[in-house]
């Protein structure tokens, strides 16, 4: 879970009462905001949904998880990273844990 969330929303206390009134005071700020979430989304579907016709939902499962392991986590650079890609990152940080022992 992150830490960052607001406490309510980290332990799932927000009610339909407390739910009716909008956001928290933290959400409303912009600052856990979820532009990187729509620019993946966008991504996916531009480059994986839209460009096939899925028979079955199991078929458009296996494809969508291949295009998020095997090209966006495998390839893609992502800025909030250094301008690496996700897998870079692990192996790296895995290294380094075993470096620092």
């Amino acid at each position: 879970m992150d830490e960052r969330l607001p406490k309510r929303h980290r332990e799932g206390l927000r009610g339909s009462r407390e739910s009716m009134q909008g956001p928290c005071e933290d959400c409303r700020t912009g600052e856990y905001d979820n532009a990187f979430v729509e620019s993946f989304f966008k991504t996916l579907k531009c480059e994986e949904v839209y460009l096939k016709e899925y028979e079955t939902a199991k078929e458009a499962y296996e494809n969508i998880k291949w295009f998020i392991e095997g090209i966006s986590n495998a390839t893609r650079m992502h800025s909030a990273l250094g301008y690496i890609s996700p897998t870079e990152f692990e192996r790296r940080r895995q290294f380094d844990k075993v470096a620092s022992l």
